[in-house]
């Protein structure tokens, strides 16, 4: 007995919408994962270590510079009311200089929101540094045989360099920071103020380093010494 003509088209109809969806899904799959492993990847060049007189003079003394990270830290903003307002990709800290360096990123979606939140007239433009960061430096200043919470003083840092750059999407608006003199001895936490010159307060904050926090430690690698060296 043959199949009646509009139970085969249904069937067909059936089988192409079920490959439709299936197609759906995987798209939207493939589309979410690239949005996170690759979107918010820094530009090419911000991908390695950057330089300065200082980084140069201090390879020069020492031959070998020593890298200091935290990857346990939390690398965005994570008040409830600025939830990943800003991030960060990666921070280092270069013992022998006593320099920090790290690449600060927020999507476009964050001035729009900034602007709203504080009333600002004029629009934020991506692809350009709008925002101040101040690296804030916590010491523990106690005196020998002291007891209870550790007497500490405040120090704080404003960027030696910059360098502004977007991803491939146009998405986000990446910038590498150098700060110099962060001297990591006796340092209870480091944090990043995020300000805007028309906004007296802090629009966001991120820690950079913690003292109770694991530590990885390594030595520069040869790509890295040569860019130092401006090879």
């Amino acid at each position: 007995m043959s199949r009646p003509k509009s139970s085969y088209t249904l069937w067909i109809m059936g089988h192409v919408l079920r490959g439709l969806f299936a197609l759906l899904i995987i798209f939207v799959c493939a589309f979410l994962i690239w949005r996170v492993a690759f979107s918010q990847k820094p530009p090419k060049e911000m991908r390695n270590i950057g330089t300065n007189e200082v980084l140069r003079a201090a390879l020069a003394e020492h031959d070998t510079l020593t890298m200091i990270t935290q990857k346990t830290q939390v690398s965005y903003t994570e008040a409830a009311d600025k939830q990943a307002y800003f991030q960060y990709d990666w921070c280092i800290f270069v013992e022998e200089a006593d320099q920090v360096q790290l690449v600060f990123f927020y999507n476009n979606s964050t001035l729009e929101k900034v602007q709203a939140e504080q009333g600002l007239e004029r629009e934020l433009p991506s692809g350009e540094i709008v925002f101040d960061v101040v690296l804030t430096q916590y010491i523990d200043c106690s005196p020998e045989g002291h007891e209870g919470d550790p007497v500490t003083e405040k120090k704080e840092f404003t960027p030696t360099t910059s360098e502004v750059g977007v991803n491939r999407n146009g998405m986000y608006t990446f910038t590498r920071y150098t700060f110099d003199g962060v001297d990591l001895a006796d340092t209870l936490v480091i944090y990043l103020d995020v300000y805007h010159e028309e906004v007296p307060t802090s629009l966001g904050t991120l820690r950079l380093y913690h003292a109770e926090n694991r530590t990885e430690i390594r030595e520069i690698e040869r790509k890295e010494e040569k860019i130092i060296r401006g090879e």
